[in-house]
């Protein structure tokens, strides 16, 4: 301990090439060995409150070896010491000569002696050819709980599709409201003859199973009728919103190449308003939703009707939606929250509240229709949070946070009086695949755990699960995942691979950064590329690039978040 030498250790490659070039990098280092720490903090460039080292290796020789054969040795005796340590990690090696013995000592909470012990008996094991990333930290229980008890979410899959499951709730409640926009008012009776009527025009049109309708609709309650009557011929939708550019609509409607598109009021009312009989499997399209790309262009991201079924019967439950509850669409019909809003109510047989674009914007707008609706549900993203006044939503009883990281301070405000939740879940995992608890006083908000049906993993580059407390990538599987991206089979099979864990099922690579708490409980730390989030909606700017690029003059470009903008530097 009489002189601290900063190295830095190789984290890749395999061990016994690792070992040589710590030796190799410490030979040439030791010159140096007393020099003040602050002369190696000034040389390193490293900038407080930065730490100049993570963790501290104490190697010391206790004994004498016996014989050439060190490298056959296996006595290693893991100690967990008690005390105080400044560090993530410090670790204390003594040389026996015929063993080992490892003392740790742990800053934070996970238990990193029995880690500690499970690599050393692989490098044991075999030191050559071994890869340092090969090594496996978790014991078969620890793998247990990290894998299955903590994603032991199976449930009943409902066995119907989300038409199904509307029109049993207009038949159990015909005359409660289903949808009031702008004055008007249905009745589940009304709202399901008149998408029944619809939804035999479509069909006389081309809409069925595999197929798209493109729905180029504004906010009301013909677009809810025509959600519903594209769901009940078993096509497919894809909301297109009719503010968006023309390049950019036109440029959806050539890649999904739908076989009807409705962009206004339709009469279909020579059309017969009873229940359809359409055979639609779980695997069939249900909805496609253009998200943001890294190259410029958009991809449509395909959503089957079985996820869709599957999230509603799971939103409905863990968000207390039910016959009595008032849920506000508040998000853009082209963003797939708005897909939850919508499902989970009807779903419920609650009562949707369809607002114009004036009635929801953040500010007095916003909290004039709460309270003139007596919204009792409304799911909003943290950027309107955070500048709107809790008062005035004395009606909600469940708020949603969901689209971006929710800050600590923003969750405060916001938590008293209510059941605050924050969710969490990519385009590819329809909608939702997390969500926390309603969130208690000075908690930090985290993403909760997976909903029903949805299994989440924690990730190393290699596909290992990592061990509580170690950050790594978030890996989505089960009933919500999506297709893929439609018409591109590439990106598809570089997104969704294989998963390890469940023979013949996949998982969706989400690109975001997660770490499980020791009960299993998950924190978002950011994301693995350069995708953000911006209001809620997810953006690529390389996508923004490839636009400004497009500009006569224009050599280079790039974009880059700043708090609720995107700067663009050319």
């Amino acid at each position: 301990f009489a002189n601290t030498l900063p190295v830095r250790m190789p984290a890749d490659g395999d061990v016994a090439g690792a070992v040589t070039a710590m030796r190799d990098q410490l030979a040439a280092l030791i010159a140096h060995e007393h020099a003040p720490l602050a002369i190696a903090q000034q040389a390193s460039g490293v900038t407080p409150p930065a730490p100049l080292f993570t963790a501290i290796l104490n190697f010391r020789h206790a004994g004498a070896a016996t014989g050439d054969d060190r490298h056959g040795l296996t006595g290693v005796e893991i100690v967990e010491r008690g005390g105080g340590t400044n560090y993530p990690l410090t670790l204390s090696v003594d040389d026996t000569g015929d063993g080992f013995t490892i003392g740790v000592q742990s800053a934070v909470a996970a238990p990193l002696g029995a880690m500690v012990a499970k690599a050393a008996e692989g490098v044991v094991a075999r030191l050559e050819g071994r890869g340092t990333g090969d090594l496996d930290v978790l014991d078969e229980a620890e793998r247990a709980l990290v894998l299955h008890e903590w994603n032991d979410t199976t449930v009943e899959v409902p066995g119907r599709t989300l038409s199904h499951l509307f029109e049993e709730r207009a038949a159990a409640r015909p005359d409660a409201v289903a949808v009031v926009f702008d004055g008007q008012a249905v009745t589940y009776r009304e709202l399901n003859e008149r998408a029944n009527r619809l939804a035999r025009l479509l069909a006389a049109q081309g809409a069925g199973p595999e197929r798209v309708v493109a729905v180029v609709l504004d906010r009301s309650v013909d677009l809810v009728v025509t959600l519903l009557a594209v769901l009940k011929t078993g096509a497919a939708y894809l909301p297109v919103d009719p503010d968006h550019p023309a390049e950019r609509i036109a440029a959806m409607l050539a890649d999904a190449a739908p076989a009807v598109v409705v962009d206004g009021p339709v009469d279909a009312s020579m059309m017969d308003d009873g229940n359809l009989a359409v055979d639609v499997l779980p695997e069939n399209p249900a909805y496609v939703i253009y998200t943001s790309g890294s190259t410029g262009r958009p991809k449509g991201v395909v959503v089957a009707h079985g996820g869709l079924a599957a999230l509603a019967a799971a939103q409905r439950e863990h968000f207390a939606v039910a016959p009595r509850s008032r849920v506000l669409q508040f998000a853009s019909p082209s963003f797939d929250a708005a897909v939850s809003e919508w499902a989970m109510t009807l779903c419920a047989g609650a009562h949707l509240v369809v607002g114009t674009k004036d009635d929801l914007m953040p500010g007095e707008a916003l909290r004039r229709t709460v309270a003139e609706h007596a919204i009792t549900h409304v799911t909003l993203p943290p950027a309107v949070l955070a500048v709107q006044d809790p008062a005035g939503f004395e009606t909600v009883t469940t708020l949603i946070s969901a689209g971006e990281a929710l800050p600590a301070d923003v969750a405060e405000r916001w938590r008293p009086g209510r059941r605050l939740i924050n969710a969490y879940g990519p385009t590819e995992a329809t909608v939702c695949a997390t969500a926390s608890e309603p969130l208690t006083v000075g908690e930090m908000p985290s993403i909760g755990v997976a909903i029903a049906g949805v299994r989440a993993y924690v990730l190393d580059a290699g596909l290992r699960p990592v061990p509580p407390d170690v950050p790594g990538e978030l890996y989505v599987a089960g009933l919500g995942l999506a297709r893929g991206y439609l018409g591109r089979p590439g990106l598809s099979a570089e997104r969704f691979v294989a998963n390890p864990f469940r023979r013949g099922e996949r998982m969706y690579r989400t690109g975001d950064l997660a770490r499980r708490r020791p009960d299993g409980i998950l924190d978002f730390l950011g994301r693995t590329d350069f995708q953000v989030k911006v209001r809620g909606f997810r953006i690529e700017p390389g996508e923004v690039e490839a636009a400004l690029l497009g500009f006569a003059g224009v050599r280079q470009a790039a974009v880059l978040d700043r708090a609720d903008r995107l700067v663009a530097y050319v």
